[in-house]
């Protein structure tokens, strides 16, 4: 009994030191490892992107590769080296993937595909009013990461891909831009909010007899004017300017002005009045210090006149009179 046991323990333990032997013999043979791995690459639309994949082992089983995009296995790269055109979507991981009977490893790398050429903004321009709410939406392919800016009149203005502009004003008017940026590059387009006019005004400067009339309103851009006159609905002036001689009855009319933008129209107006001088003009000597001025009222419905006085020369030719004050 006891020679059996001895026995039994001597196959045993010879089992377990070939066991060990047989062991360590195949994690040697069949080590493998990745020698060259892929490395991340930035690329543009159209462009050649290759990725390289190399390995090595010491068993002398065969090497296999295979690709993933994204997690997903591509089965028609099946080398260590692959290469292909980029396209929008081919942004993403790729994984090399290396098996032989024995085991399997892997590593990885990033494409960035710059969005040149793929910003859309939606609606491509927007038409608003006053006092609205308006959104407008920035897409980009390519990627992986990117970041969008909207920017106006040289200030960042959102960050995101939706740019909201809440309760338009006059301040919303105008060209926004649009920057989508990853690490392959960056592209930009511009979008403009037209903001129906709104608010119009009229001013008035005079330099002697001729009144100019300024008209002017919030919203934009790109703002167009023109002025009519009430009485035929002619034009007079394609211009934010109307000039008129205050001294010609013909002028007596409602003009209005016209502000028009791709958004839309608004209008105001006015009523002018010439100011015709006075006619037959008389001058009675009263005193030999005092005269006595009469004239015939113009048509106009004037209510009042100013009367200057000086010392030299009112008229020098044709008539002319001159006024001392006789001192």
């Amino acid at each position: 009994m006891m020679l059996l046991m001895m026995r039994n323990c001597k196959v045993l333990l010879l089992c377990v030191f070939c066991w060990q032997v047989f062991i360590g013999q195949s994690s040697a043979d069949t080590d493998l490892s990745i020698t060259e791995a892929p490395t991340n690459q930035t690329t543009e639309f159209g462009d050649v992107v290759s990725f390289s994949c190399v390995a090595s082992s010491l068993s002398s089983s065969a090497i296999a590769y295979a690709w993933l995009h994204d997690g997903v296995e591509d089965t028609s790269l099946t080398t260590s080296t692959i290469s292909f055109v980029a396209i929008y979507s081919s942004f993403g991981e790729y994984t090399c993937l290396v098996r032989t009977s024995e085991e399997t490893v892997m590593d990885k790398a990033t494409l960035t595909v710059s969005p040149l050429g793929s910003v859309s903004i939606s609606p491509t321009d927007t038409f608003t009013s006053d006092g609205t709410t308006e959104s407008i939406t920035c897409s980009a392919d390519g990627g992986p990461n990117n970041v969008f800016v909207w920017t106006h009149s040289g200030s960042t203005v959102a960050t995101t891909e939706v740019l909201t502009l809440p309760s338009i004003t006059d301040a919303s008017k105008g060209i926004y831009t649009c920057t989508v940026t990853n690490a392959a590059g960056s592209a930009s387009l511009n979008t403009t909010v037209y903001v129906t006019p709104f608010n119009p005004t009229t001013s008035e400067s005079t330099i002697g007899s001729l009144v100019t009339i300024t008209c002017a309103a919030d919203g934009g851009p790109d703002n167009t004017f023109e002025w009519r006159r009430d009485t035929d609905s002619s034009v007079v002036s394609s211009t934010d300017v109307l000039v008129l001689d205050n001294t010609d009855p013909a002028n007596d009319d409602v003009f209005t002005c016209t502000i028009t933008n791709d958004a839309g129209s608004t209008s105001t107006s006015i009523t002018f009045t010439a100011q015709e001088p006075p006619t037959n003009v008389r001058a009675t000597v009263l005193t030999p210090r005092s005269i006595e001025l009469t004239w015939d009222v113009s048509p106009s419905g004037i209510t009042g006149y100013i009367i200057s006085y000086s010392t030299t020369a009112l008229y020098t030719s044709g008539g002319s009179v001159t006024v001392n004050d006789g001192s």
